[in-house]
């Protein structure tokens, strides 16, 4: 991805529609106010040692087991 020179942000924002079921609200007030209005979802993975492959793989839009699929 190529950074955004001399654009407006929200113009170039990508939104992911995350599962509303795994939201947790409580970690928006950890996310400078300045950006919060960015921020569709927030999605928690469970600490399994593969967390940052669950993370990308609910962020492109795979399913459950979706995290298989991006660890290769």
């Amino acid at each position: 991805m190529k950074p955004l020179n001399n654009t407006n942000l929200e113009d170039n924002k990508r939104v992911v529609k995350l599962d509303k079921n795994t939201a947790q609200p409580k970690y928006l007030a950890d996310i400078p106010a300045c950006l919060q209005h960015l921020i569709n979802d927030i999605y928690d993975p469970i600490g399994d040692g593969n967390c940052g492959f669950h993370c990308m793989a609910q962020a492109l839009g795979y399913g459950k087991d979706g995290w298989m699929r991006v660890r290769k």
